[in-house]
């Protein structure tokens, strides 16, 4: 095979895949990176890797035209071959299910990791032969009447005739659903980034409510960033969210449920009302649905939430119940009330200025590591010092205009 020219630089305001020569540069560059990664995924299935990179391959050529820059394309490929991974794994479990689990003869050699041979396949897809094709069905049928000749004097057994049947259609479904979620899951990641995409965000103190169609709204908290597709609606009724927000999602359509993209989780919530924290310093999210239902999707589990219940998401989606100091910091706000659990002074003093917009200085760095803690209306900054005061032993005052925190401790006392 002849050796491709490496690829060129982006050629602005079009997709980086111009043609199948610019898709096999970049297959050929992220092979075997991406065939690493998808084996990490599939587990015991590491052999299953070639299918999985060229699906996302054709994935990707299928939705070429969302792609405004190689970095969102990269991005697209390293970010959804654990999704792909975990698609394959789950239609393998599909298929031997109804195979009846049966192993041995049945089951086809995977091909060995070969980046010509699993180009070749793409190409194969991007390019069919008809007549190939077509001599191929001849000699398929040629084989298929001598066999049919040669075994009219025995009784046919159709049982495996039938579950290759089965498995056969089972496969055709799956990898059908399966380019279905890579091409969607690559149009909502490309939707988020594109640069007409409506950015909602706030700075310290500032509360916002983000209105979307049929009533649907988002209370928008502190520091916090809020995303809407600039061709949000049905079929991509979708927003991503960084930071804390209320969300009050109205029904529009049981098919066309409104979706929050929030660190590593994926909230569908026909109609619910939720709270959502999801910060960029820590990258874990929480969500508290409050009424109605809701299910949290990571990776290729789902965890449906019913009214007061709640989960707590990481970074490498670990799943977990919060506890209720950690739901109360989470989603407190949303019913007035800001929590700040046991921190140092350093750190309470960054939660004030979220929170109340307050800025106060402190001038004797000694104090930055006394314990404070606070549970104060959002609307009460007076709460909020005085709680500031008593759990730290501080005292509050002004240096001419700048508010500051002082030592309460009685003089000559020490701490």
């Amino acid at each position: 095979m002849p050796a491709v020219p490496p690829a060129g630089p982006d050629s602005p305001g079009g997709s980086p895949l111009k043609d199948e020569a610019a898709l096999e540069r970049l297959f050929r560059s992220h092979y075997s990176s991406l065939i690493a990664a998808a084996q990490a995924n599939l587990k015991d299935k590491p052999e299953a890797a070639p299918r999985v990179v060229e699906g996302l391959f054709l994935a990707a050529w299928k939705d070429r035209d969302q792609f405004k820059s190689a970095q969102e394309l990269e991005e697209f490929l390293t970010g959804e071959v654990g999704h792909a991974a975990a698609r394959e794994l789950s239609r393998r479990a599909s298929a031997h299910h109804l195979g009846g689990g049966a192993k041995g003869g049945g089951r086809h050699a995977e091909r060995p990791v070969d980046v010509d041979q699993s180009w070749a396949q793409i190409h194969r897809v991007l390019n069919p032969d008809t007549a190939a094709a077509q001599s191929a069905v001849a000699s398929q049928t040629k084989r298929e009447a001598a066999s049919h000749v040669k075994g009219l004097a025995k009784r046919r057994n159709w049982t495996i005739p039938i579950v290759i049947g089965i498995v056969a259609i089972a496969v055709a479904v799956g990898l059908t659903f399966y380019l279905n979620q890579v091409s969607r899951e690559g149009s909502v990641i490309a939707a988020l980034k594109a640069p007409g995409a409506r950015q909602h965000v706030t700075g310290n103190g500032q509360f916002v409510v983000v209105g979307l169609d049929n009533g649907t709204q988002i209370f928008e908290g502190p520091l916090s960033r809020v995303v809407v597709p600039e061709k949000y609606g049905p079929g991509l009724r979708v927003v991503g969210l960084a930071g804390v927000g209320l969300v009050t999602a109205t029904s529009t359509s049981p098919d066309d449920p409104f979706e929050v993209r929030a660190g590593a989780a994926v909230i569908d919530a026909p109609a619910a009302v939720m709270v959502i924290r999801s910060d960029t310093t820590d990258s874990i999210a929480t969500i508290l649905v409050k009424s109605g239902n809701a299910s949290v999707r990571v990776g290729k589990e789902i965890h449906p939430l019913a009214a007061g219940q709640a989960l707590t998401i990481a970074p490498n989606g670990q799943i977990s119940t919060p506890d209720s100091t950690h739901l109360a910091v989470a989603a407190s706000w949303a019913d007035s009330t800001v929590t700040i659990p046991p921190m140092t002074l350093k750190q309470g003093l960054e939660e004030l200025r979220r929170w109340y917009g307050l800025k106060i200085v402190v001038l004797d760095s000694a104090l930055f590591t006394r314990q404070v803690s606070a549970s104060a209306s959002t609307n009460s900054t007076l709460d909020a010092i005085n709680q500031f005061e008593k759990s730290g032993n501080l005292k509050f005052g002004y240096e001419g205009q700048t508010m500051v925190f002082t030592d309460a401790a009685p003089k000559g006392r020490k701490r």
